[in-house]
């Protein structure tokens, strides 16, 4: 009788265990910001936009355009209206021409 092979693991293929664990009520470091925002993408991918939302809410990273980011990109099909709030305070603290002008077309496109 043959063995079974068994299937390449694809990336998106994974349960939220096997994903490294970061303890959300550390001190928040360079070192680990984006690995932090990071996880919580991978929480909305697994559990949803609605969870993933809720814990990066409770970051609170007030002054960090990626925090925003992530947060307008979680709201999207919960509150649009949120979103463009979010994105609007990405704007005020980005620091570059570039990141301005890609955060204003993605604003362009949801209106």
């Amino acid at each position: 009788m043959k063995k079974k092979k068994n299937p390449p693991k694809l990336f998106y293929n994974f349960s939220l265990e096997e994903y490294p664990k970061v303890n959300l009520g550390q001190v928040i470091t360079t070192d680990n910001f984006y690995r932090i925002l990071n996880r919580i993408y991978v929480v909305s991918k697994v559990k949803g936009n609605k969870l993933a939302l809720q814990e990066a809410e409770k970051l609170n990273l007030k002054d960090n355009h990626f925090y925003y980011l992530l947060l307008g990109k979680l709201s999207e099909g919960l509150d649009n209206d949120r979103v463009i709030i979010y994105l609007e305070k990405a704007i005020k603290l980005c620091k570059t021409e570039t990141e301005k002008i890609f955060i204003k077309n993605k604003m362009d496109s949801l209106k």
